[in-house]
């Protein structure tokens, strides 16, 4: 005769153990999710890429440049510690035209120039017609386009903070001669000069 012994504890129930689990939804289009992740990761890569290339030209930048992108006023500190505030009007080879308050203009020598303030960021302009090259006019041609010559009234400032009221008596190709309110003839080079303003801004037609 067989028996079947059941012993108490195999008829108690068997304890309920919760398993972890996790589980992950994606709202919408995964695909569209997707998408848009690459897009953004292809976008930051080229707004890198763009940023490392600004970077580079701005390394190219000179004076120049800066110069010509400026649109709000601008202080100039020159050598000898004249200072000059307006609005660029133009950009040459060597200088730069600053319209003053007083309608005025101011051609500042770019090798006198100790600092400027206001300037903002450029690149460097390429030559083309909204970008002239370098090759602009000298200060002495641009004082001739003004119809700058023997008679004219110039204030005269000298790199080391000379100043002069004075007529013109004639110039060469580096240097100016003028006379002195006290009847003086003086000769400067070009190079001396840190600034020279035209009593009064030429009319259109020296322009």
């Amino acid at each position: 005769m067989l028996m079947t012994v059941v012993f108490p504890w195999q008829q108690a129930a068997k304890p309920m153990t919760e398993l972890p689990c996790t589980t992950r939804t994606f709202p919408g289009d995964v695909w569209q999710e997707a998408q848009s992740a690459v897009h953004a990761e292809l976008s930051a890569e080229v707004m890198a890429d763009a940023r490392a290339i600004a970077d580079a030209e701005r390394v190219r930048t000179r004076l120049h440049d800066a110069l010509r992108a400026a649109v709000d006023p601008i202080r100039i500190v020159c050598l000898g510690g004249i200072a000059v505030h307006g609005r660029v009007r133009e950009v040459g080879v060597d200088f730069v035209v600053i319209g003053l308050a007083e309608q005025r203009l101011a051609a500042v020598r770019l090798p006198a120039i100790a600092r400027v303030r206001g300037l903002g960021q450029a690149l460097r302009a390429e030559p083309g017609i909204d970008a002239p090259d370098d090759q602009g006019p000298s200060l002495m041609h641009w004082l001739r386009i003004q119809g700058v010559d023997a008679g004219s009234r110039l204030e005269i400032v000298a790199a080391d903070g000379w100043c002069c009221n004075a007529e013109m008596s004639g110039a060469g190709a580096d240097f100016i001669r003028f006379v002195e309110q006290d009847e003086t003839t003086t000769t400067m080079p070009l190079e001396a000069i840190a600034v020279i303003t035209l009593p009064e801004i030429p009319p259109a037609g020296h322009r």
